[in-house]
């Protein structure tokens, strides 16, 4: 076979596989997360497995299952302390008084209608409030609710598929650590064995780091903002820090969702209650630990976690961000630092003699 025949192989057999993954998106989306649930497993089994009864060990298949249970009854338990939560919130919002809330800014708003009159972005002699009413009703109307019901069902039952097909990859990946090395090493010709080992040894140390590292920031992002938010009176602060804190998962927009969501939280709690009560005063009380919290994180959490965890540069991590969104949107975002770490391991082991290669992975 000469050359130019094999290149068009391997590029022929690139381009099938890429399109397999993208085909079968959704088995590799699961089948990626069953991984990093395993990985964050891992730690949890070889700690039982040092557990002896009556001078017995538990058992490979049992240590496997229990560690399973403990992640299930983990997210089972935040998912359950949180629902009177969130049933409180919504229950919250349909308290709130909008008339005397419209009564009491009563000025504010004539004098922003005449400003939107003024711009011609209002019709004349029409009020903000009737504008909005028509603008909700209009946009009710138009939803066709039939379509709606059955994407939901749909997402409900492939939700809920996903989650089996996760557990059911995460046993067997508990069960034996060695299963997914043990299938890319019988695809890996011979020649370069050890390259690939390699590579997984060092990719399964960096990557477990960052996902620790990543851990370390929710929890510390989420802590912060519940204290922050407890000083400055923010009702519900534990439950609002905590979202927020998850979505730190999500590098640089994730935060600002979550303090837009945390902000509405917070204003129908407080409004409930009190609608007189100044907006101003809460937009200022909770952006203030919100951006407080937010340089740390910047400045001191993320450099730290993501350059000493993945051993890149937070410049360099900043850019692989920014082109994975503009590739993949959110789900790019969120990939970007573990894709990003294993490719440049990759590279270290196939295009040492890159000088661009050597840059890129000199600390590895």
């Amino acid at each position: 076979m000469n050359k130019t025949t094999k290149t068009i192989l391997i590029t022929l057999g690139v381009a099938l596989a890429l399109f397999l993954f993208w085909y079968f998106r959704y088995l590799v989306a699961c089948f990626l997360i069953a991984i990093i649930v395993s990985a964050i497993g891992q730690p949890l089994k070889a700690l039982l497995d040092k557990i002896h009864v009556k001078g017995k060990k538990l058992g490979n298949t049992l240590t496997s299952l229990v560690t399973l249970v403990l992640i299930v009854g983990v997210l089972f338990g935040l998912f359950f302390l949180f629902i009177p939560l969130i049933a409180s919130q919504a229950a919250s919002f349909f308290q709130i008084d909008f008339t005397k809330i419209i009564s009491y800014y009563q000025e504010p708003i004539a004098q922003f209608e005449q400003i939107l009159v003024n711009y011609g972005l209002l019709g004349e002699g029409t009020s903000l409030e009737k504008y909005l009413n028509n603008q909700i009703m209009h946009f009710l109307s138009s939803i066709d609710y039939q379509p709606l019901i059955s994407n939901l069902i749909s997402f409900a039952g492939n939700f809920f598929m996903g989650i089996f097909i996760v557990l059911f990859v995460v046993f067997f990946l508990l069960k034996d650590p060695s299963l997914l090395p043990n299938i890319v090493y019988v695809l890996t010709p011979d020649r370069r064995m050890e390259e690939i080992k390699h590579i997984i040894k060092t990719s399964r140390n960096l990557i477990s780091r960052y996902f620790l590292g990543l851990c370390c920031e929710i929890l510390s992002v989420s802590i912060l903002l519940s204290i922050g938010f407890s000083i400055v009176g923010i009702p519900n602060a534990f439950f609002i820090a905590f979202f927020c804190g998850i979505l730190v998962i999500v590098p640089y927009l994730g935060s600002f969702i979550g303090a837009i969501i945390g902000l509405l939280i917070t204003l129908a709690s407080i409004l409930s209650v009190d609608p007189s009560v100044s907006i101003l005063f809460i937009l200022l009380k909770f952006f203030g630990v919100f951006f407080a919290v937010k340089g740390i994180d910047d400045f001191f959490l993320q450099p730290l976690i993501y350059s000493k965890s993945v051993k890149a540069h937070p410049l360099e991590i900043f850019f692989v961000i920014l082109i994975a969104g503009e590739i993949g949107g959110i789900v790019g975002m969120i990939v970007a630092i573990p894709t990003y770490t294993l490719l440049r391991i990759i590279a270290k082991e196939f295009f040492a003699n890159s000088k661009l290669v050597k840059s890129l992975t000199k600390d590895i």
